[in-house]
């Protein structure tokens, strides 16, 4: 638990063990109760740090559709058109681009792409039809990771449960290994839209 335990649960630990003492006490009452308490305390901060991760996740999909918008809104749209909100969808942006000969949907990145969008619908959303979508495309998202190499949660991988609460870090596991594979995936977007753009 080393960068996980502060100062008010060692105080809460040595007042539970201390309040255990007396002549007939059992020590190993205020051992087991330190031990209930510092489970408790790890297992909140492990579903907080989970959260923080799945919320990181919806980050650089939003991240990513501002970029995409802005320059929708700078290389696609005429100066007129530039405050037509109803312009603003993603399908607009793909039939523009195709009306230039871009197939964004035919780029090597676009599957994780499009992958870390439903992952951010999951995460705002929690159970819904991106959720619905995602258990059928990576289904051991729904479950903790350090569960998915036991044979036991195998036959879990077929009906995964009802998201609830991706942001509090449950029910939803997206890994740092994700996260990394998201990011490159829109690096190498961008990258594959330049060497288009430079090409033509």
């Amino acid at each position: 638990m080393g960068p996980f335990v502060d100062i008010g649960w060692v105080r809460y630990v040595k007042s539970a063990i201390e309040e255990s003492a007396g002549p007939d006490a059992d020590p190993s009452s205020g051992a087991e109760s330190a031990f209930r308490e510092g489970l408790a305390h790890y297992m909140d901060l492990e579903d907080l740090q989970q959260g923080f991760i799945n919320f990181s996740a919806a980050y650089c999909y939003h991240l990513f559709e501002q970029q995409l918008f802005y320059f929708h809104k700078k290389e696609l749209l005429t100066p007129q058109e530039e405050n037509d909100q109803r312009l603003y969808k993603h399908e607009e942006v793909r039939r523009r681009l195709e009306e230039h000969g871009i197939a964004i949907q035919g780029f090597k990145s676009w599957l994780k792409v499009d992958e870390l969008r439903l992952v951010a619908n999951v995460v705002k959303h929690a159970e819904g039809l991106s959720s619905e979508e995602l258990k059928q495309l990576r289904p051991e998202m729904f479950m903790k990771p350090h569960w998915r190499e036991n044979e036991m949660f195998a036959v879990f991988l077929s009906n995964p449960l009802p998201v609830s609460q991706p942001l509090f870090g449950q029910d939803f596991y997206v890994t740092i290994e994700d996260l990394r594979a998201y990011a490159a995936s829109l690096i190498d977007f961008w990258s594959e839209l330049a060497a288009i753009l430079e090409a033509g």
